[in-house]
């Protein structure tokens, strides 16, 4: 009932692949029949293996093949932190003169531009901080206040929809443990062999 992580997952899908391979190095009746003969029950869920390395990129994020809803969030995610950076970027320059630098900083996951502490009322918008010094605050215009809102709804969905994806191949995985173990035990007999005959020569 629980949620693995992607990274968690494609373990999963590495160890099927790798138990693939094996089976084909290995599988010789004739030339290796103990081997073939505990390789005789090993099923490698090929179709598992793809849907899970379909679903999730290098390192476990869910990637955006995954679904065209995620991908379509994630395009309009992207675009408002466009938007929202060119703003900022036309801010800095309309209001130079009251800034202390030229650097979109970041204060509680929202954008900030650091404005002089005596200035500050001549840039409409919500202080998230301030110096140790007290010279300058750190405001986020008014104007790219409603884009970052909206940003953390898409965000909020997005993290849904991962959750939601990750959730279906958590269970996937689930109805197919007593074959993954399975699986399992034979790697772990193979490796184990593998181990004695290096220690033995």
């Amino acid at each position: 009932g629980g949620i693995a992580s992607g990274e968690e997952l494609l373990a999963v899908a590495e160890t099927l692949s790798a138990a693939r391979r094996i089976r084909r190095q290995i599988d010789d009746q004739i030339l290796r029949p103990t081997l073939t003969a505990v390789l005789s029950d090993l099923a490698t869920l090929p179709e598992l293996e793809q849907c899970l390395k379909f679903g999730l990129e290098d390192g476990g994020r869910v990637a955006d093949r995954a679904s065209s809803y995620l991908a379509e969030l994630r395009r309009k995610a992207n675009n408002l932190r466009i938007e929202r950076s060119d703003r900022l970027k036309d801010l800095m320059r309309k209001y130079g003169s009251i800034l202390q630098d030229n650097v979109i900083s970041e204060r509680n996951y929202r954008p900030v531009l650091a404005v002089k502490s005596p200035l500050a009322s001549n840039l409409s918008g919500l202080i998230h901080d301030s110096s140790s010094s007290g010279n300058t605050v750190f405001i986020e215009p008014q104007e790219v206040i409603p884009l970052g809102n909206h940003l953390i709804e898409l965000e909020g969905q997005i993290f849904k929809h991962e959750q939601e994806l990750l959730l279906k191949w958590s269970r996937l995985v689930a109805e197919n443990f007593p074959t993954i173990q399975k699986l399992q035990k034979i790697l772990l007999q193979l490796d184990l062999a593998l181990a004695r005959a290096r220690y033995s020569f």
